[in-house]
């Protein structure tokens, strides 16, 4: 039996004389038999019957539970007394060492993370090109505007390029007429992907768009060297050479090619250097841009190429072929 038990069997006169003399002897030395016989006086005095007097829970659960813990837990047996006053604060047992991370708990811990970055880092390099190609597509639709005010005003007709101009004489042009002030026209002429756009950033390179007169104007390395400041990162759509010589683009308005990404240096005519996978962006004459995979049009027309297979003008009206702007 426990202490509450016999104390009520003591109060309800429900004990041997052997075992009263137990009580008696244990409510002279203990206080706490002291403490819970005052209880259940107090208890059954209110109207209380044996179960609902008996509803507490043990004065030493809170003690045992502890050094239950300590036992499990391999720490040192719990050295409190069995019995301890109601409500006094458990710090004679103490609850062991605090937590500490194993050799196995940081190695499991860094191999989660380890996964999680190459889970997440392929992830964040799309979303980068991916954000770079909408920054480019941008850059182009301004372009376009610019292009669009040009010819509006001008019946139709886009920058000219005489024989022996660079391809990048329509950026001249623009300059020139005020479309756009040279900041906002260097500033549309990089994508963001591109090297040339990192070197300019870093001031590895210089950029600046000279006027028509200065480059007309120019010869031997005083035009290289302006052809050379002036190089942006994309390709513009030339004319072609008809039985009346060279014939210039015309704006219509509608999905002929006005602009793309210059195509890479080390395999001309295969592709974009400024975007992951050789794709690039291309502008139309509706001023939609999009971002295509391969340099490839319709009936396999090389964007950079023209019908002879060299990046050079067209050699007919549907010979699609953009020349880069140092060209």
């Amino acid at each position: 039996m426990t202490m509450t038990d016999d104390l009520l069997a003591y109060l309800l006169d429900d004990l041997s004389p052997d075992q009263k003399a137990e009580v008696e002897r244990r409510l002279a030395e203990e206080p706490a038999w002291r403490r819970e016989l005052a209880r259940l006086e107090a208890c059954l005095a209110a109207g209380g019957d044996r179960g609902q007097c008996c509803d507490e829970p043990p004065t030493d659960l809170v003690t045992r539970t502890c050094c239950l813990v300590e036992r499990v837990g391999d720490e040192p047996v719990c050295s409190a007394p069995a019995v301890v006053p109601a409500f006094t604060p458990v710090a004679a047992c103490s609850l062991g060492a605090s937590m500490r991370w194993s050799l196995a708990d940081l190695t499991v811990g860094g191999g989660v993370l380890l996964a999680l970055a190459w889970l997440m880092i392929p992830a964040l390099r799309q979303n980068r090109e991916v954000a770079r190609q909408m920054a480019c597509q941008n850059n182009m639709r301004a372009l376009g505007t610019a292009l669009f005010d040009y010819q509006d005003v001008r019946g139709g007709k886009l920058p000219a390029m005489a024989l022996g101009d660079t391809a990048g004489v329509y950026a001249a042009e623009l300059l020139d007429k005020g479309v756009y002030s040279r900041e906002e026209l260097e500033q549309m002429l990089l994508c963001p992907a591109s090297q040339a756009a990192d070197d300019i950033c870093n001031g590895r390179r210089r950029f600046a768009i000279p006027s028509v007169e200065q480059l007309r104007g120019a010869r031997g390395p005083e035009l290289a060297q302006l052809i050379a400041a002036m190089r942006g990162i994309y390709a513009v759509r030339v004319g072609y050479m008809g039985p009346e010589g060279y014939q210039a683009l015309v704006f219509t308005g509608g999905r002929e090619v006005m602009l793309a990404d210059e195509p890479s240096d080390s395999a001309p005519g295969l592709g974009s250097a400024n975007h992951e996978g050789g794709g690039q962006n291309v502008l139309f004459q509706h001023l939609g841009a999009e971002y295509r995979p391969s340099c490839l049009l319709t009936r396999g027309d090389n964007l950079y190429l023209n019908e002879e297979q060299q990046p050079a003008v067209g050699r007919s009206p549907s010979d699609v072929v953009t020349i880069r702007s140092v060209a």
